[in-house]
Order: structure tokens, then sequence, then C-alpha cells
């Protein structure tokens, strides 16, 4: 088999999602160092899995050719690096060197061999079974919401459910869900034009790490899934990965009641104000800010967490202030990570956001101005 490209961008933009996902170091496979390229008679793809996830991608463009059917597997770091070093607006050949385990590279001048192995001894994964639901999303709505939601999971928490993205369909209604204990995101979108089964996933945060990277044509992804796997086909990428296996907490048992102790402010104004404060609490594990609420604002005070109190004088104040409108009084003070702030406040989507508290020990539910599609919760600091 032989495969022609029109130049190395083209071939790059074939292989090169699919080459920065092989990956063995999750299962010891040295095989998962490959990638391989296949053409048969549903046309030619090129496929990376690190043994979790998988990665496809059909070639749909005519800029990149197959000559005839068969299969390459190359090794995936190495077939990427000289890929993106040839020689730019020159055609690229790749074929196998017969009786070695090389493929040969040719771009204008350059010959260049890449390491392969017997295509027949790749893992391949087959394609999902036992499918229990598939519905469709808008790409770019989902996209944002899993951006938006993964910010708030555990990344190496030993409880497995904290490290995952708890996707979730009710009555036609898609909910994306994550936390680490300490704080919350949740994110909703109708989907319409089809009657969608409720069921709940849970996907590893590294894979909706992957996926939230990538970007396709397509205006919608497909969403397929079985006991133990998802899969997401957008445009001509097929993109798998395995599900954690436990029982997401109930998160309606977190949500505070709702308050009408409400604070509004500028989403913006308030992200600058916080990170001004964290200057002041450079080197500090678990920094903490004190919101003290006026009338029409809200006082920031940096507070030292060795001495347990409120920073004096000698011991670099920090202070600051932002306009807010309060819509009844909220007579108490209230303990809060400001990173963790700045994260909710960053991953809601409009100009002006909403504070609602009920006490001191009650998180604080962070929500857009002018819609609820989208919520931060952050757990407060106990004084």
């Amino acid at each position: 088999m032989e495969i022609k490209a029109t130049n190395n961008l083209e071939l790059l933009k074939f292989c090169g999602h699919a080459c920065s996902n092989a990956d063995s170091r999750q299962t010891g496979i040295d095989a998962f160092n490959f990638v391989l390229i296949v053409n048969d008679e549903s046309g030619l793809s090129i496929t990376a899995s690190n043994g979790n996830q998988s990665f496809i991608r059909k070639c749909e463009a005519d800029d990149v050719t197959a000559t005839e059917y068969g299969a390459i597997c190359l090794d995936a770091a190495k077939f990427f690096q000289v890929v993106r070093s040839l020689p730019k607006n020159t055609p690229v050949k790749l074929k196998t060197v017969s009786d070695k385990d090389r493929a040969l590279v040719s771009c204008g001048r350059s010959r260049l061999q890449i390491k392969t192995i017997d295509s027949s001894t790749y893992p391949t994964i087959p394609l999902l079974d036992n499918e229990q639901q598939h519905f469709t999303a808008n790409a770019n709505l989902l996209i944002d919401m899993l951006k938006r939601t993964m910010y708030a999971t555990g990344k190496k928490d030993v409880r497995a459910y904290l490290n995952s993205v708890m996707m979730q369909t009710i009555n036609n209604c898609l909910f994306v869900v994550g936390t680490d204990g300490h704080r919350l995101a949740a994110n909703r979108h109708m989907l319409n034009g089809e009657t969608v089964n409720d069921s709940q996933i849970l996907i590893p945060v590294n894979a909706v790490s992957v996926l939230t990277r990538l970007s396709e044509d397509a205006e919608n992804i497909g969403i397929s899934i079985s006991d133990n796997r998802v899969e997401f086909t957008w445009g001509s990428l097929i993109y798998r990965t395995n599900l954690v296996d436990a029982k997401y907490p109930d998160i309606r048992r977190v949500l505070p009641a709702p308050s009408n102790k409400r604070a509004t402010v500028s989403r913006i104004g308030f992200i600058e104000v916080l990170n001004r404060l964290l200057v002041m609490l450079a080197g500090e594990n678990a920094p903490k800010v004190k919101m003290t609420f006026n009338q029409n604002s809200i006082q920031l005070t940096t507070v030292n967490s060795e001495l347990g109190k409120d920073t004096d004088d000698n011991e670099n104040l920090g202070c600051d202030e932002i306009t807010a409108t309060i819509t009844e009084e909220i007579g108490f003070n209230y303990h809060v990570n400001p990173r963790y702030l700045i994260d909710a406040l960053s991953n809601t989507p409009d100009d002006f956001v909403c504070i609602e508290l009920t006490d001191v020990t009650s998180p604080a539910l962070i929500i857009p101005s002018t819609q609820r599609s989208s919520l931060n919760l952050v757990m407060p600091f106990r004084v």
C-alpha cells in the first residue's frame, strides 16, 4: 500500500490528532505507541489508542489518498515529527519497505524511514456493542459545557468517581456535572428534535480533556453509550473511551435551598479584584479571603491561614472592594478560597453573575444573572 498527500500539512490534518493520542504508559503495551493506517472498503482511516481511549479518523479529503487496500502500523511519535519537518508545499509519499520493519516517507529530496510493526498485532478496539443509548448534541454547545465543567473535577482523587465528568439525560435535557468535593460545576442544555432515554454515565476527566481539545467542522456530535463505553462521532472523527464504573453522588443533596440573600456583580471586575488579593496570598496552600457584604458593595480582605485571623498592617494586608447589587441584607461574613471563586467565575457564561448565600456553612451558589443553565458551587472555609 502507498499513501500519497499533496503536502505535509494535509497529511498532518489526517494523522496529527491520532499520533498525539497514541500512548502505552497506561497499559504497558508497546503497540499503543504506534498508529494503524488502514485502507479498505470503507476508505482510508487512522487509529490510535492508549488502551482506555481510542481515536479513529476517517479520511474524507482528496488531498490524502491510498493506491490499494492494505495496512501500515507506524511509530506514532516519529511519524508525527517526520511529517511536521517535511518541506512545505511538496507532495508526500508513504509506503512500506519490503522485508523490513520500516516505512519510507518520500518528500522532495527527503527519504526518511520510520519503524513499523506487523499491523495484525495491533490491538484494535471493536465497534461499540450492546448500544443502549444514542443521541445527538450541538457540537459547540457540548464542548462548551464540558469545558465549563471539568475544572471542578478531581484529578488524582482516590475516589474514582470524582475524577470524572457525569453526563446525564433526563426528560430530553442533557446535564454535565463535575465536582472534587470542594466545588461543583453543572451545566444543562435541552436536546431538541429527538426523544432521548434517561441515562447517566461517568467519563474520565482525562478523556474529556482530550475531546475538548479537538476541533471539527461538523455541526453535531453523535453520542452512543453502552455498558462500559461511550463513543463520540464528530464529522470524520470517532473518539471512544471506557467509562468509570462507580456511583456518582446525588448532587441534589448538596444544592442549597433557594435564598434571597443575593449579590450581583460584574464577573470580570470580580475576577480582577480576586487576582489582586491573590498576590498578597502568594505561597499559601489554601488561600482565604473574607467577604463582607455592605449595602451596595462587597469588601474582600485577606486572611492569614497560619494565625487564623484577618491580617494586619504588618502582615501585608490585602483589602479591596467591588460594587454589587444586594437584594437582601446579608448579615454575616463569608470565608472562601479566592482561587475557587476565580475558577467558578471564569466558567460562568455571562457578564454579570449572582452569588446566592444561605449561611456561613452552606456553599456559595454562583449563577449567570440572566439564565440558570449553568451553576457553580464553592464550599466555604469553616471558621
